[in-house]
């Protein structure tokens, strides 16, 4: 059976992620939905789709907006004599590079490049210096009325 158009989307900015520089030079698998991750599996980084919502159009088509987390779990790192190094500075860089893996996918051409909505920074306790970054991000398509498969 065919993929619908949402999946299409998602699919595309899963393997639009997977390609992007930050990721392939870190060799940081992408995992899209998994929410939990044990220690020894980080770096990683999970793609989510969130909440969607469509309206009809004058003409009759489905406008759709769907909104997409993409969510990166690491470590801070240390340096030589085991020194944390830049909190602020690694945590910055990642969510620099998940917000430009997220604005910079094209999608095929069956949806609006993503835009930009938000994020969040859940920054590591001492005891095991694991933090969370994410970016959110608005896509927007159409489809037609009450077929998901058709543009």
């Amino acid at each position: 059976m065919a993929d619908t158009i949402r999946h299409r989307i998602l699919q595309a900015l899963v393997e639009h992620i997977e390609a992007h520089e930050f990721v392939t030079t870190n060799s940081i698998p992408v995992n899209p939905g998994k929410t939990r991750y044990r220690p020894e599996d980080l770096p990683a980084i999970s793609v989510f789709a969130r909440t969607e919502e469509a309206d009809l159009d004058r003409y009759g088509r489905q406008q759709c907006s769907l909104s997409v987390e993409i969510n990166y779990a690491g470590v801070i790192d240390r340096d030589a004599e085991g020194e944390k190094t830049s909190i602020l500075d690694q945590i910055e860089t990642v969510r620099g590079k998940l917000l430009d893996a997220l604005v910079t996918a094209t999608l095929n051409d069956i949806a609006d490049p993503p835009v930009y909505t938000g994020g969040v920074v859940e920054y590591p306790s001492e005891e095991d210096m694991a933090f969370v970054a994410s970016v959110e991000g608005r896509i927007d398509y159409e489809t037609d009325l009450q077929d998901p498969y058709t543009q």
